[in-house]
């Protein structure tokens, strides 16, 4: 083992895209496909598009910091490295992000024991920390193997969706849309723009790439661009083959769709959907086992989870802590409202690293980016702070225990924190 040492940086666009599409297509879609077009209707897939760019505009914020600070840790690092003062914030910001990020590999990980169920009948608690393990042991093996592996899921993930595209499109379709635009459509852009999260891990992969300050924010857009091209064909497939009455009305609205065309395919797309939450759970604990490496690196949590190891140079502690603390989240149970938790979390963090670029155009010692967040007005980053006005608004509509566990959360973030500093 080998402390603070760097890591090999085995992933250039190509391979960071992929992880980010796999991420973000996740099985989020299969889930929140059919209660949008209960409210949409036929206009789901502008609901789509409008999410999309409101995910863009932070994407771009991520997109100026990381060419900025190209480093493990992500949302930890650009607050620390632009305002070094605010060192508590920074680490706060840092861990709530982390446990949020552990509480949706659990909550992924229960979701693959409900769709193996379809074929096994196996007891879900087994099931779940199985695949906790699998993917601890895949990421063990090194970045390299995990990118294969991500590599392998996420084209199986594309797959599925290609194959609902193409019975919508090419196939004698079973209903007419009415392309009808509706107040409803923004109404709900607010609830499919979730199946968009998952971008802002791309960052947290800074150290395990070439060329990092320019190939991750390249990475952050190919990745969103392409999500949102199969998300708005999907969806638009999705209608022309069933109605949204049906589609609101199925737990399984995908495979509901292409039933009466494609039978076969029924089975195969639940069989695609173990593949997302296993390919979400893989990329996950990743993600945050990155996130606390970085924060380790700075000091400010035990440098025992910067140890390496020295062929691969992979981080064993940071990944076997980030699989632990997942593997609580599965114990307690709660996995929904730990869902509503981690989605929050994730708007917090986009709402502080829009307000962060915002106060860095305006220091005089600023880093130079290497990429900018487009259509500023002087220094002033204009999607930035439309960025940040669109996360307060969906951060309003959280019930007020989510706010509660996210406080509760903090406070023991205080607590690591100072007990880190008063042992080290």
């Amino acid at each position: 083992m080998q402390s603070g040492s760097h890591l090999t940086k085995n992933l250039n666009v190509v391979s960071l895209s992929i992880f980010g599409i796999g991420i973000i297509i996740g099985a989020g879609v299969y889930a929140v496909l059919g209660t949008a077009a209960g409210v949409a209707g036929d206009s789901l897939w502008l609901s789509f598009l409008f999410a999309a760019a409101v995910a863009v505009l932070t994407a771009f914020s991520y997109c100026e910091l990381a060419s900025m600070y190209p480093f493990a840790g992500a949302e930890y690092i650009y607050l620390k490295r632009a305002f070094p003062k605010l060192k508590l914030p920074s680490f706060l910001l840092g861990f709530i992000l982390f446990l949020a990020g552990a509480a949706s590999a659990a909550t992924v990980s229960h979701a693959f024991s409900g769709y193996l169920k379809n074929f096994l009948d196996t007891p879900e608690t087994f099931t779940s920390y199985g695949l906790l393990i699998a993917v601890t042991l895949i990421n063990l093996m090194g970045i390299h193997t995990s990118s294969r592996i991500n590599l392998i899921f996420t084209a199986i993930e594309v797959a599925g969706l290609l194959a609902v595209i193409w019975f919508g499109f090419f196939h004698e379709p079973k209903r007419q849309m009415d392309f009808v635009f509706t107040a409803k459509t923004f109404t709900v852009s607010s609830l499919v723009f979730f199946v968009y999260l998952g971008f802002e891990n791309i960052v947290n992969l800074a150290e395990d790439t070439k060329e990092a300050e320019k190939n991750v924010p390249r990475a952050i857009i190919w990745s969103l661009v392409i999500t949102t091209i199969l998300y708005v064909a999907v969806a638009v497939a999705a209608l022309r083959l069933a109605s949204p009455e049906v589609l609101s009305s199925s737990d399984s609205p995908l495979a509901d769709a292409i039933k009466n065309v494609a039978p076969r395919w029924v089975n195969v797309l639940s069989a695609i959907a173990l593949f997302s939450t296993a390919n979400t759970a893989l990329i996950g604990l990743l993600s945050i086992s990155r996130m606390i490496y970085g924060i380790a690196n700075e000091g400010d949590l035990p440098k025992l989870l910067t140890k390496t190891t020295r062929e691969s140079k992979t981080p064993v502690y940071s990944i076997l802590v980030s699989s632990f603390v997942a593997a609580i989240f599965l114990l307690l149970g709660e996995l929904e409202i730990l869902a509503r938790v981690s989605s929050f979390a994730a708007l917090c963090g986009f709402f502080i690293v829009n307000s962060l670029l915002i106060g860095i155009r305006y220091k005089k010692q600023a880093i130079k980016a290497k990429f900018k967040s487009p259509l500023s007005i002087g220094r002033f980053p204009s999607l930035a702070f439309i960025g940040a006005l669109s996360v307060i608004a969906l951060c309003t509509q959280f019930e007020f225990k989510i706010y509660l566990i996210t406080f509760c959360m903090l406070a023991l973030g205080a607590l690591v924190y100072f007990l880190t500093k008063r042992f080290s």
